[in-house]
């Protein structure tokens, strides 16, 4: 998968990154070291921002940087968005922010129950 990550991320930093289709960006991170970390990650638009699940979490960090919160910075579409990243913990809120990503993804639905979910708005 390490791979197949590399070549999606060059791809999305490319002019034809923008074409990829609106429902996969760049995620960027500072991990708990300070070095930015990339990830290609699937974004549903909801409202002002975008909801993103981490699948699987046990098995992966990224979203625990962003537990509480932090800066991201979101490449989509060939848009830059500076933002905050924060992992959805209100049961209410986690409700709405995931059927917003099961209306744009419904196939992710199954392995939607023990996902986290990470909203990303933009700053300012």
């Amino acid at each position: 998968m390490k791979h197949v990550n590399r070549i999606v991320i060059a791809l999305l930093r490319t002019p034809a990154g923008r074409f990829v289709g609106r429902s996969l960006a760049l995620l960027t991170y500072t991990d708990r070291h300070g070095a930015r970390r990339e990830l290609p990650v699937m974004v549903a638009a909801d409202g002002g921002g975008f909801v993103v699940l981490a699948g699987q979490p046990e098995r992966k960090l990224w979203w625990r940087r962003l537990d509480g919160g932090g800066p991201v910075e979101l490449l989509h579409r060939g848009r830059r968005l500076a933002g905050r990243g924060e992992v959805v913990h209100d049961e209410a809120e986690r409700a709405r922010a995931l059927t917003a990503y099961l209306n744009r993804f419904p196939k992710a639905r199954a392995a939607a129950g023990g996902a986290v979910v990470v909203r990303i708005s933009a700053d300012g």
